[in-house]
């Protein structure tokens, strides 16, 4: 199965919550990771999203990375309009 992986930065100028309200992620830019998987046996191109992941990007430690979650894009998506609005 043929698979594409993406890559975008999220900035969050507020911290914010991932569902639960003791999810807390401070602000700050947010590596966004989907990955797809393209679907077999149609007569044009379509992908299913097989997986969310989310790095905490942090130019200050060494490395640059503080943790990496599997996230539900719907609830990412939700916290992205909340910061904005």
């Amino acid at each position: 199965m043929t698979s594409r992986i993406t890559t975008r930065v999220v900035t969050f100028v507020h911290p914010f919550t991932l569902g639960a309200p003791d999810d807390a992620h401070p602000a700050g830019s947010y590596s966004v990771e989907t990955e797809e998987e393209l679907l077999e046996g149609l007569s044009f191109p379509a992908y299913r999203r097989t997986r969310v992941s989310m790095q905490r990007v942090d130019a200050e430690r060494p490395r640059g990375l503080l943790q990496i979650e599997t996230i539900d894009p719907e609830q990412l998506d939700r916290a992205i309009f909340k910061d904005k609005s």
